[in-house]
């Protein structure tokens, strides 16, 4: 924005010192330290990037920090409730009632909310939108309103609008509608987290805590809630997994899910999993069951599909597009799967499911371990995983159920906007 003198004023993100060492509309910004001091304390608090717990105190400082830039009788914040299709009253600065809550289409908060544009009234008594019922309850004289939409800056969803009542000075100018602005986002920012974390209940917002968990410890340690996923799991995986299933080496979560369908499952093929032969380890359990196993080398895995009635692979990650990540071996055995035309179930519970759309670097280990002493010229070439591109994989067993990739990739967009919004 810009003075009638053609000054640049940058007041969205931040006023400083020297921005403001200018007048504007009679006002001198330069010793309106307050103006500065407001916007600063603003974004401290939001660079603090405090729990959504701490909602109503944010809103708080922001409203009343707003309210005493714009010299202000009363602001508000106005939450959209998208049940009711209501806006009610989050964060007042003054009110004679409990909590005023109106429909969209009453009153210039309503219209400001149903257009999503800002609104500023000189004189609302002479406005035909304007609704006079709070007035008439409160006693309060409203002369004049500027009223801005709060918006996600994540995905466009009206949250709320945030209102300013009778300028001291006046009527609103467009210095006013420029911090106004200024607070919004800000404003936006704090329901956006809140909203999250809303949104993280039941299933995902255990998801949610385990992220957490796991970017802090590197890996889940919540035996009681890791029992209580793979149970939904393996509940699941019922109707998939029966007849003769193809695997590969060991995976803790398709040999419990194998386990648990022991009625319905004869025979598992199992690949050795080399370097390390983690197939054996799948073979022992598996036959400590009473299930049938025959073991078999990686490539010859993908031979056994055609005798087969499907294929159960586990997932060291799953990519936000839905590409598995895991032990090497996958990618040919799935190719062979889709040729012949069985399904391929990747089992893993939803803390596999990573953010990033790109899968990890695969890590090149000790070649050694596959052949000890190789001659001169020959570069064993050890990776333990290799990625599978999701478009072979027939379906994801998950602990919330049998889902495809779009699921995963709303689940993935949900962990990402988590480790945003909660600075994880």
């Amino acid at each position: 924005a810009r003075t009638g003198d053609g000054v640049k004023v940058s007041l969205p993100n931040r006023f400083n010192h020297k921005e403001a060492d200018m007048n504007y509309s009679g006002i001198d910004l330069h010793s309106n330290n307050s103006v500065v001091t407001v916007i600063d304390e603003t974004d401290r608090v939001v660079a603090e990037k405090r729990l959504p717990n701490d909602l109503t105190k944010i809103l708080t400082i922001i409203t009343e920090g707003a309210c005493k830039a714009l010299h202000c009788e009363r602001a508000s914040v106005f939450q959209y409730d998208a049940k009711r299709e209501q806006l009610y009253t989050r964060v007042v600065t003054k009110l004679e009632i409990a909590e005023i809550r109106k429909g969209l289409n009453l009153g210039i908060t309503g219209y400001v909310a149903r257009n999503r544009q800002m609104a500023n009234i000189p004189d609302p008594a002479q406005d035909a939108r304007w609704d006079s019922t709070v007035d008439k309850k409160t006693g309060f004289v409203t002369r004049s309103i500027l009223a801005t939409p709060v918006i996600s800056p994540h995905d466009g969803a009206l949250l709320g609008v945030l209102e300013f009542l009778n300028n001291i000075g006046g009527p609103f100018d467009r210095l006013d509608e420029q911090l106004a602005e200024a607070f919004t986002q800000h404003v936006a920012a704090a329901l956006d987290r809140a909203r999250l974390v809303e949104e993280l209940s039941g299933s995902t917002r255990r998801d949610g805590a385990r992220i957490v968990q796991a970017a802090r410890k590197g890996r889940t340690r919540e035996a009681g809630a890791r029992h209580d996923a793979s149970a939904r799991l393996n509940a699941h995986a019922e109707s998939l997994l029966h007849g003769t299933v193809v695997t590969l080496s060991y995976s803790s979560t398709v040999a419990a899910a194998l386990v648990h369908c022991r009625e319905r499952v004869h025979r598992v093929v199992v690949g050795e999993g080399r370097p390390g032969f983690e197939g054996r380890k799948m073979a022992e359990r598996l036959t400590a069951q009473g299930i049938d196993v025959t073991l078999v080398t990686d490539a010859g895995a993908a031979s056994s599909i055609a005798r087969a009635d499907s294929v159960a692979v586990g997932a060291d990650t799953i990519t936000a597009t839905g590409d598995v990540v895991n032990k090497a071996g996958t990618y040919p055995l799935a190719l062979a799967a889709k040729d012949q035309k069985k399904p391929l179930y990747v089992l893993a519970d939803t803390l596999k499911i990573s953010p990033h759309r790109k899968p990890p670097q695969l890590e090149v280990m000790p070649p050694g371990e596959l052949w000890p002493g190789a001659p001169d010229g020959v570069t064993p070439d050890n990776r333990y995983f290799d990625v599978t591109p999701g478009r072979l994989a027939t379906a994801y067993v998950t602990e919330d159920g049998v889902v495809d990739r779009r699921w995963i990739a709303e689940k993935a967009r949900t962990f990402r906007r988590a480790r945003k919004l909660l600075g994880i």
